[in-house]
């Protein structure tokens, strides 16, 4: 339920006030639901909520600070990863030239690196295996790590008659 329902209801009761003589608390209501207007698009609950905030700085003077999103704690590199991950991308560099190992396989593979592998560690890999230009995403190390292996491929497979 939003406030401007709840305004709404209370506007309703400004008549009957008025006429059982009430026209002091008639106004007092009026000018409540004036108030109000200015929140009419919060719900209910919402609005219950900045209430309480709101008393609990008119009392302490201090505004209530909420728990905001934890940080996430990154993990640090792995070089027993990096360095296993190298040693796969190396040995798939070797047999690119093999025609037995097909492009859908050097995927596959690289594909299990990338995901077990962070960003900076795709990075980290991307030096271990002599890319030049360290890319600055994890998708473009795997990119320039897949690129590097197919070409490979690509050039042995153009010049073998």
């Amino acid at each position: 339920m939003k406030v401007q329902h709840l305004l709404n209801y209370l506007s309703c009761l400004q008549g009957p006030l008025c006429e059982t003589g009430g026209s002091k608390a008639a106004n007092d209501l009026a000018s409540a639901c004036e108030s109000l207007n200015a929140f009419g698009d919060m719900k209910v609950e919402d609005f219950a909520a900045f209430l309480k905030l709101a008393e609990h700085y008119k009392r302490t003077g201090e505004v209530p600070v909420t728990a905001g999103r934890k940080k996430v704690t990154k993990k640090a590199a792995d070089p027993e990863r990096i360095k296993k991950a190298a040693q796969t991308v190396s040995d798939l560099y070797e047999k690119s030239i093999d025609r037995s190992l097909d492009y859908a396989t050097i995927e596959a593979e690289l594909k299990k690196i990338n995901k077990d592998l962070s960003a900076p560690e795709m990075k980290t890999l991307c030096k271990e295996v002599n890319i030049a230009t360290v890319p600055k995403t994890k998708k473009d190390a795997f990119e320039a790590i897949k690129g590097r292996i197919f070409d490979r491929k690509q050039s042995f497979e153009r010049t073998a008659f």
